[in-house]
This record gives structure tokens, sequence and C-alpha cells, in this order.
């Protein structure tokens, strides 16, 4: 059963009918399950899930938070590019003709309390002006590894663990 979230619903909703590729770029990376799940669906049925995230945003906590995520995307198949600095971009271009560009991250607090707008537009030449905007920051960002984010120290994914019951104010 989902709550009534516009913006959170139509993601949710591209998400599912996507066939072929998202490139999905956001601030605050803190999915809650339905939105989580509808993305590894899509890497799992065959589309070319891409999500780009600043690496050290301007809220560690909120890092810390879409990083224990992480795990279960690279395993669903979704890639994961961390951008080196702030990144406060909140777009998404599905299949090269659909987009969304505002001002909602993923996260509870833009789905629930913060007053968000995003547009959603049906273009081929703006979702390809979207696509070579994010090709290019993926070009300055790194992709992160399964076999590397498993091996990242034991401190950080106890850290991790300790953050995660904010994930449901935050």
């Amino acid at each position: 059963l989902r709550l009534t979230f516009p913006i959170r619903d139509m993601y949710i909703d591209a998400v599912d009918n996507a066939e072929h590729t998202i490139s999905l770029t956001n601030a605050y990376f803190v999915p809650d399950a339905v939105l989580l799940n509808a993305l590894k669906s899509a890497a799992q049925r065959g589309v070319d899930v891409r999500i780009l995230v600043p690496w050290n945003s301007n809220h560690f906590v909120v890092d810390w938070l879409a990083r224990r995520y992480f795990t279960q995307c690279l395993k669903a198949g979704i890639r994961i590019f961390g951008y080196h600095t702030m990144l406060h971009a909140k777009t998404c271009t599905i299949d090269g003709q659909w987009s969304t560009i505002g001002t909602a991250n993923l996260d509870r607090l833009s789905s629930l309390g913060n007053y968000e707008i995003n547009a959603e537009v049906y273009s081929k030449e703006l979702a390809q002006e979207m696509e070579a905007i994010f090709k290019s920051d993926t070009t300055g960002a790194f992709e992160l590894t399964l076999d590397v984010w498993s091996s990242r120290p034991w401190y950080a994914k106890f850290g991790e663990d300790i953050l995660a019951p904010l994930g449901v104010v935050l």
C-alpha cells in the first residue's frame, strides 16, 4: 500500500515503467523500501540503473544513511557513482524520453515535511540533454564496485548500523 506522496509516487511509477535506462542524480539518497525495491526490480529486469550521489555532501549523517543502501543496490545490479564534491542536483532521466528536475531529495523529509516541487517532462530533447549532463557528471565521479564496497573498514559498517534508525526520521 502506497501513501500519497506525489513526487515519490511519480518516481516509483516512472521506475516501474522503465525499459532501458535510469539515470538518477540525488543529493540525499535515502529511499524508502518501496522506491528502493522499484529501483532494484528495474535493475534485475535488465534496466541499466545508474545513481550519482555526492560522496561527501553537506550532511555527513545523511551520507552515512545513504551508504547503508549501497550493498543492496550493488547486489541488484545498480551502478553507483560517487561525486567527489557536493552535488545538489535532484534529477532523473528514464529511457531517453522522461525526465524530472526539481527540489525533492529521495529521503523521508522531502516526502513528508519539506515543501518540494519537481517538474515531470516527457521530451526526448530534454532527456537527451539530461543524459549528456549525467554522462559528464559521472565522468568526474568514481564508480563504486561491490568488491570495493564490501571491503570497507569494519568501523564504517558499524557506523552505518548505528545510524540506521535515523533513516525513518531523515
